[in-house]
């Protein structure tokens, strides 16, 4: 099924989040070819094997006739993501969507071998990034149309055989949860659209650097290629806003269907018998996904505790 046209995107205005590799790269990438303005901020280099790829990232899609405009800041530091979102601002006059895809993928447990500086830095990019990152675009934003927020977070269902082992990196992913639904609550009134995606299953990042993940999470058949959530992503930023379609959390799955995709197949990754593949691996709580909405508004929410 064909769901995006030649130049749908086009003018629009998009600021994507993340490093430039697997998920954001695949994003960026894609709406730049249905004719999207991109700028893509990668955060500062905090280790010496670091490199500031998103440079390298704007020279390849140069290449091929697309221009993809690279930043890089400590989008930690309000001063630097202000001073970031305000060029990107003023150079086209407004913002339409920003996709913050910040996510430290690094699986550890919380109390014995846990580097003070890894938990720190996670917690730090992943949680303050989000905030300071959406904080510093709702000027630009409330200029646009049809302005989106879109964060990669998951729906707040826990499971203690895959969160108890890796309760750092849950800890980090469910505090940005938090911040999409706060997001959600406060913006409900404006003409901002806010919703959260994550995938349904395990997905292969190929070009993702060595992580921590165990041996028997990256030994799936189920893994599905970047693909889905970038195609979720995208059909969700080009709706209009409605009580249908903002103040939710969305699986990956649960988006495509709504676009009308019933053939999950073409999505699928055929895995390789090899410990380094990195997978962004979803709650394996939300394997029930298909049995409910993952729709989500704070009131809803709070009516559940």
């Amino acid at each position: 099924m064909k769901l995006f046209t030649p130049d749908q995107l086009k003018g629009k205005v998009i600021v994507v989040v993340g490093s430039p590799r697997g998920l954001t790269k695949a994003l960026a990438t894609k709406a730049a070819q249905l004719g999207a303005h991109i700028a893509l901020i990668q955060r500062n280099r905090v280790r010496a094997t670091e490199s500031n790829i998103v440079f390298d990232f704007a020279n390849e899609m140069r290449q091929t006739g697309i221009e993809v405009l690279p930043f890089v800041c400590d989008v930690r530091n309000r001063d630097e993501i202000t001073s970031t979102m305000a060029e990107i601002g003023d150079r086209f006059g407004h913002i339409d969507v920003v996709v913050s895809l910040l996510g430290s993928i690094k699986m550890m447990d919380l109390a014995h071998h846990t580097p003070e500086s890894d938990f720190g830095l996670m917690s730090s990019t992943d949680i303050q990034g989000t905030r300071q990152a959406v904080r510093a675009a709702l000027p630009y934003l409330e200029r646009s149309s049809d302005p989106h927020v879109l964060l990669s977070a998951p729906p707040l269902r826990y499971s203690s055989d895959w969160n108890v082992p890796n309760t750092p990196y849950s800890m980090t992913k469910f505090a940005m949860s938090m911040c999409a639904i706060g997001l959600m609550a406060e913006l409900e009134g404006s003409r901002i659209a806010v919703n959260a995606l994550w995938p349904r299953l395990k997905i292969r990042l190929d070009d993702a650097p060595q992580s921590d993940l165990q041996e028997s999470l990256v030994q799936t058949p189920h893994a599905r290629r970047p693909d889905i959530v970038v195609d979720a992503a995208i059909w969700l930023i080009m709706q209009k806003k409605s009580d249908a379609l903002t103040g939710q959390f969305w699986t990956d799955e649960k988006v495509l269907q709504k676009a009308g995709v019933e053939d999950f197949t073409p999505y699928r990754y055929t895995m390789k018998r090899t410990a380094s593949a990195k997978s962004l691996v979803s709650l394996a709580s939300s394997e029930s996904s298909d049995k409910k909405s993952h729709r989500l508004s704070i009131f809803k929410f709070l009516q559940r505790l």
